[in-house]
Order: C-alpha cells, then structure tokens, then sequence
C-alpha cells in the first residue's frame, strides 16, 4: 500500500497518479468480499491484537488514503 500511495503523489505525471488512486480504491470492494477482511464479526472468540482485521488489514488502507490526502500535491488527487 506504501508504493501505491506514493505512486498517487507523483506529480510529474497525472495519468500514473489517477491509475494509482483507482488502484487504492478498489481495495476495499476485494476486502469486503475476502473472510479474513471482514468487517463483521465471526462469532469466535475475541481475536488479539496482532490477528485484529482492522488493524491487519484496513489501518494499511486507511493511511493510504490519509497519506495521500495530507501529502499529495495534485488537488485532483487529493479530491479523489
């Protein structure tokens, strides 16, 4: 997720940066649909913090998008 992101910022070249950015946003409809990303809860028991989806899976995600926003030059990108 870190060299996406990083593609996102990119300024010299816009068509790489929209490609990146589309690329980060569909991330989340694969880890919707993927059982170890799930939102929900399993009914198991309480899961630790290393084996947490949202920190294992979704914080990635999350800053990325963060990253991206604070970091990013291109206005269009960021808006995105």
């Amino acid at each position: 997720m870190v060299c996406v992101t990083d593609f996102c910022k990119v300024t010299k070249y816009q068509k790489i940066c929209l490609l990146a950015m589309a690329m980060v946003r569909g991330v989340i409809p694969v880890m919707l649909e993927s059982q170890d990303c799930s939102l929900t809860a399993k009914g198991g028991p309480e899961p630790n913090a290393d084996d947490d989806p949202m920190i294992k899976y979704w914080f990635p995600v999350l800053f990325g998008f963060y990253d991206v926003i604070m970091n990013g030059e291109d206005l269009e990108i960021r808006r995105l």
